[in-house]
């Protein structure tokens, strides 16, 4: 059926990269997630910080905690140098602290924002984090 994601070999990398890119304009988070599951790994595929940081969030929010992590690496590692960075780094913190139980990982991701992302919002968002409690 249409609303189904096409199979690797039914498309060229370049159509599966047109709908997944379509899927998440439309804001279609079950056909996003499905194609993002494969063009990830294709290899030279280039997909966006914002690509990449949707699929992280929407990820999250469906229970997808593994994926998460892996679409917000990459939204950070994509453009490091992109305003959407530090906002992915501060998702993947929550993720592995709060929905993985990784608190160490998640201090550790909130110290690299702070230290590559000062004078930022996430980097405020991040010492907030990093507080002891009072």
């Amino acid at each position: 059926t249409p609303d189904e994601a096409p199979a690797p070999g039914d498309t060229s990398p370049a159509e599966q990269l047109a709908a997944f890119t379509a899927a998440v304009e439309g804001r279609d988070v079950a056909r996003a997630l499905a194609l993002y599951g494969v063009l990830r790994v294709l290899p030279r595929l280039k997909l966006s910080p914002a690509h990449h940081l949707f699929i992280g969030q929407a990820a999250a929010v469906e229970g997808d905690f593994p994926l998460s992590v892996v679409a917000l690496e990459a939204a950070a590692d994509a453009a490091p140098d992109d305003v959407l960075a530090p906002r992915a780094l501060v998702l993947l913190a929550r993720v592995q602290g709060e929905k993985l139980g990784d608190a160490v990982r998640a201090e550790e991701i909130y110290r690299y924002v702070l230290h590559r992302y000062p004078d930022t919002e996430a980097a405020r968002f991040a010492h907030a984090r990093l507080k002891p409690a009072a």
